[in-house]
């Protein structure tokens, strides 16, 4: 998976948990540095599945992690 679906499938995870926010609330958030700086983070483990933080890179762990940073 790229990272664009890779961030796609988190957004609609985290989309999911948090339907009081609008999809532009949504947007918004997710182009906040912190996000991007996170999901890249954690794509770099989810290409690793033999990397001891590989779960970390899921993405329920990264849309739940993300849910409780908003």
């Amino acid at each position: 998976m790229n990272f664009e679906a890779y961030v796609e499938k988190v957004k609609a995870r985290f989309s999911d948990r948090w339907q009081v926010l609008s999809p532009e609330e949504v947007d918004a958030y997710f182009e906040t540095e912190e996000v991007k700086g996170i999901l890249a983070e954690r794509y770099r483990f989810y290409l690793q599945p033999d990397h001891i933080l590989h779960g970390t890179g899921s993405i329920a762990s990264v849309a739940y992690c993300l849910e409780m940073m908003y």
